[in-house]
């Protein structure tokens, strides 16, 4: 499997995107846990969902992006 966006990277994309869509709403903290130095997920519900569906839209484009269902559905026929 290629590589994938890497989660600093989405993280990173995540808050460019609360920052630049004014019709966020403000109250969204985006206060992260860390386990072993490494991100395990925000600190409040409302905020982890909102990760959990973004990141899952994320890796819908990057799949669709590179024609992965395609080219598996052509090889299965």
């Amino acid at each position: 499997m290629e590589t994938q966006i890497p989660i600093e990277e989405m993280l990173d994309l995540l808050e460019q995107t609360k920052k630049q869509l004014p019709a966020l709403p403000f109250s969204w903290p985006l206060e992260k846990q860390f386990e072993n130095g490494k991100f395990l997920q925000f600190k409040y519900w409302d905020t982890q969902c909102i990760w959990m569906g973004f990141q899952m839209g994320l890796r819908c484009a990057e799949t669709i992006g590179k024609g992965e269902p395609r080219r598996q559905q052509q090889a299965r026929q």
